[in-house]
């Protein structure tokens, strides 16, 4: 019969209408039929011996379905092979009534993978700072352990700084409840029962930790916080919020002393013991923000210097995913359920624009794999494996056979190694530069 046909929806979206003919009908059916007898157990026949006719009988609509199964996948098979296309996801498949001995037609809706010029990843230029541990900085981590095991007593009196507040605090900005605006970050919005520390502002929002200094236990007081130009979340940035906080409870913070019992408990012998270990500390940590910031410099090139249609599919699939983690996420810091719903269409456009980042890298670096013919090896899946198991804390073997259950999970894991191994090669031939910054403790 003549050659599938394909039908151009959008420059990512395929529709390969599909002839079977009336043998290609024929055979499917008896390679059906053929599955059922050898599997089938009817009362006074060995297994695979039954008579056809009664298994027709028995098994007719199992039969029906398999069969249109089998003509639709052979049918898609015989068409990747004829169209010559990489298909990344199946939309639709609609199929003309099948009859034995009869020609029909298969129609399958698919996306396929986007054309484009491999962007320019070899030599991508990375400016780092370079790690520099300053003595204020370990003496502040010093202090912070001490925090750590303080006492805090109760206290009525004016807040000081270092002191422990619970407060409840409401952001709006030109009239409008902050929590609204940025419902994937409720800590710039509304919360109604937290402690925060007088005077530090290093995890918080500055404008109410400064605020504290002053007010007592039932105080209320509006401050202004105006947020950075280039504040992460943007719908804030450069704006001036209005934060209406409450005191609740004041509780007095008393360090414990530098003394034996403290560096014993610590597993240390003395002062410069512990501080030499937090130095190692600190620079262990400066190491991975460094690498963090490699490779989101590179990655922002990547999607920067590539240009495309992205397949709706993927990006409908990527979208939700986003969606989950961002609800998941709020509902992990105790946002309710209806400012969730409440802000439902912010939060999808959020989605959406991280999901578009994400599809665009992953297929560059599909891209860049393919040119440079990257090969997940036996050896490459089972370290990896094992890295995982250990990540999921269980047994290497409980997670094999997980994954060997169910392939769609084994190609995804093998697919992610194989984009992993072509973000390396892009990393590793990356120029780097360095540059004198004081490393910065991450948050």
């Amino acid at each position: 019969m003549s050659s599938v046909k394909i039908e151009n929806i959008s420059k990512t979206r395929k529709r390969l209408v599909i002839p079977v003919s009336g043998e290609e009908v024929k055979q499917a059916e008896a390679d059906v039929i053929a599955s059922i007898t050898r599997e089938a157990n009817l009362p006074g026949f060995r297994q695979g011996h039954a008579p056809e006719a009664m298994l027709r009988s028995k098994y007719a609509r199992l039969i029906e379905e398999e069969l249109r199964d089998k003509v639709i996948r052979d049918g898609y098979q015989k068409a990747l092979k004829e169209a010559d296309l990489e298909l990344c996801a199946i939309v639709d498949v609609e199929n003309d009534k099948i009859v034995v001995g009869r020609n029909t037609t298969v129609k399958v809706t698919a996306d396929v993978y986007p054309e484009f010029k491999t962007p320019n990843y070899k030599g991508i230029e990375v400016k780092l700072p370079k790690i520099n541990i300053e003595e204020s900085e370990v003496e502040k981590t010093v202090e912070f352990i001490r925090g750590q095991r303080a006492e805090f007593t109760p206290a009525e009196r004016e807040v000081r700084k270092g002191d422990y507040v619970r407060i409840s605090y409401h952001g709006t900005l030109n009239g409008k409840a902050v929590s609204e605006i940025v419902p994937d970050q409720p800590i710039y919005g509304t919360q109604k029962n937290t402690w925060e520390e007088a005077g530090d502002h290093e995890n918080g929002i500055k404008a109410i930790a400064e605020g504290l200094v002053g007010m007592k236990k039932g105080d209320k007081k509006t401050v202004q916080m105006e947020f950075d130009k280039k504040f992460a979340a943007a719908a804030l940035s450069g704006k001036k919020v209005s934060y209406d906080i409450e005191v609740l409870e004041l509780r007095e913070k008393k360090l414990p002393e530098l003394n034996e019992a403290f560096f014993k408990a610590l597993g240390v012998k003395d002062l410069e013991e512990l501080k030499k270990n937090i130095r190692a500390s600190l620079e262990n940590r400066a190491k991975e923000d460094q690498e963090d910031d490699k490779n989101h410099q590179i990655s922002d090139a990547l999607i920067d210097s590539a240009d495309f249609p992205l397949p709706e599919a993927l990006l409908k699939a990527e979208s939700q995913q986003v969606l989950d983690e961002i609800i998941a996420d709020n509902q992990q810091r105790g946002v309710s359920e209806e400012l969730i719903k409440k802000n439902e269409k912010q939060m999808v456009e959020t989605a959406k624009e991280a999901a578009q980042k994400r599809v665009k890298m992953r297929l560059v670096l599909r891209q860049i794999a393919n040119d440079e013919k990257v090969q997940v090896t036996q050896e490459d899946l089972q370290r990896a494996v094992v890295n995982e198991a250990m990540r999921r804390q269980e047994a290497p073997e409980k997670f094999v056979k997980e994954l060997s259950a169910d392939r769609e999970r084994l190609n995804n894991f093998t697919h992610a190694l194989r984009l992993g191994k072509a973000m390396k090669l892009v990393v590793d031939a990356a120029k780097i530069t360095e540059g004198v910054h004081e490393h910065k403790k991450k948050k």
